[in-house]
């Protein structure tokens, strides 16, 4: 089920982008620097996610509750495990509603300038070979 219908706002890092990146952080940066790296793609949370699971053939339903109702859900549950002194997590906690549900994008302007950053690979090729492994 979405949260507020997937629709925050999110970015995502290929592995390969993250290992380009920390080679031009290790050749290219100046110590005690920080450094952030995207596939600078912004999407939504449920077209990444509806895009990934299509790679494992798995189709996403289109339910969808509000934020405010989700994280009340976490708040139950986590009180619910609390109480039975449950070891596992809940399915969902307040934190998990609150993350999915909230806008979270990365700046890459600094690596771009700094480092000459730029993604050597996208969204849509990191996916494809995702599936074109699973197709094995």
């Amino acid at each position: 089920m979405w949260i507020d219908g997937g629709r925050a706002q999110t970015t995502t890092t290929h592995i390969n982008n993250v290992l380009h990146a920390v080679t031009l952080a290790l050749t290219r940066g100046r110590g005690g620097e920080a450094y952030f790296f995207t596939d600078d793609e912004p999407t939504t949370v449920r077209e990444f996610l509806t895009a990934l699971l299509a790679t494992q053939g798995i189709e996403m339903p289109n339910t969808s509750i509000p934020s405010s109702v989700a994280r009340m859900l976490g708040i139950g549950l986590e009180a619910i495990w609390k109480t039975l002194r449950l070891k596992s997590e809940p399915p969902l906690t307040h934190f998990a509603a609150a993350m999915a549900s909230s806008d979270c994008t990365i700046r890459i302007d600094k690596a771009r300038a700094e480092l000459g950053y730029a993604p050597v690979i996208t969204i849509k090729q990191g996916l494809a070979e995702l599936a074109e492994q699973n197709a094995l």
